[in-house]
């Protein structure tokens, strides 16, 4: 009993990896780079553009309740929008961590 989860331990630690990142073919590797670089681009421009859309309406009908409402979007679109941004950043990091680094093969970076 001890032998085989001795075996299996060691079969998660030294886990082949595939070194060369043509798993999905360079094409798609390479649309997918550019994808998730548009998406880190997009995604505070968005952010920036619909929260000042939101407080300046805000701003404009001078209610306290439109206030509040804005200022909750606000903090949601910015977590949200920070969330989508750091996602390969995160998902290459944790692979690297545990071995894999040939996991995301740098897309979105």
């Amino acid at each position: 009993m001890l032998d085989f989860i001795i075996n299996n331990i060691n079969f998660l630690v030294n886990f082949p990896t595939q070194s060369d990142c043509n798993l999905l073919g360079a094409d798609f590797r390479d649309i997918l780079t550019k994808v998730f670089s548009w998406i880190q681009i997009a995604t505070p421009c968005l952010v920036i553009a619909l929260c000042s859309v939101d407080m300046v309406q805000a701003v404009i009908s001078q209610e306290e309740k439109d206030m509040k409402t804005a200022l909750t979007r606000t903090v949601k679109r910015i977590v949200i929008g920070v969330a989508i941004f750091f996602v390969p950043v995160v998902l290459n990091f944790i692979l690297y961590m545990a071995g894999l680094t040939s996991g995301v093969c740098k897309i979105g970076l």
